[in-house]
């Protein structure tokens, strides 16, 4: 509970009139005035809709004909590949569609772990560790790294 004095200057409290300038509106302005500054130099990217499957040309919404597409990591293709695509609806019709939560709170499956072991015999190492996003493989690697 507010003490006294406190709930005598909440703005928030019916009939008492609320300061000119909120914090809130205060960091909006900042951050609009950022993102102007962001469009005026040219440097703002717009999330492109896809609506083909990933390869070197794409489809995007509201665009005419296929975009070239130089941007994905998908360098061999593999992505779109038909024995891909069919190992991919074997999995999902033998495992779901996923864990549910990280490896952490739910634990790993089997295909993940034989992964990391032919991963590991190629590399020619002990063990290794499948991240989901070069994100998480980055968080992954620091962490151990921050001491």
């Amino acid at each position: 509970r507010l003490s006294a004095p406190l709930r005598a200057s909440y703005p928030g409290r019916p009939g008492h009139p609320a300061r000119d300038t909120s914090a809130l509106a205060q960091a909006t302005a900042v951050l609009q005035g950022e993102l102007e500054g962001i469009q005026a130099a040219g440097t703002w990217k717009s999330e492109r809709i896809i609506t083909s499957k990933q390869g070197p040309h794409i489809s995007v919404e509201g665009s005419r004909g296929d975009i070239l597409n130089f941007c994905a990591n998908n360098y061999l293709g593999l992505s779109s590949h038909p024995a891909v695509i069919e190992a991919g609806v074997a999995a999902l019709q033998q495992y779901g569609a996923g864990l549910s939560s990280v490896r952490f709170i739910c634990g790993t499956q089997d295909l993940h772990k034989a992964l990391e072991k032919k991963i590991a015999q190629f590399h020619e190492r002990e063990d290794a560790i499948l991240y989901a996003s070069c994100f998480d493989a980055n968080a992954g690697l620091f962490e151990v790294q921050r001491d």
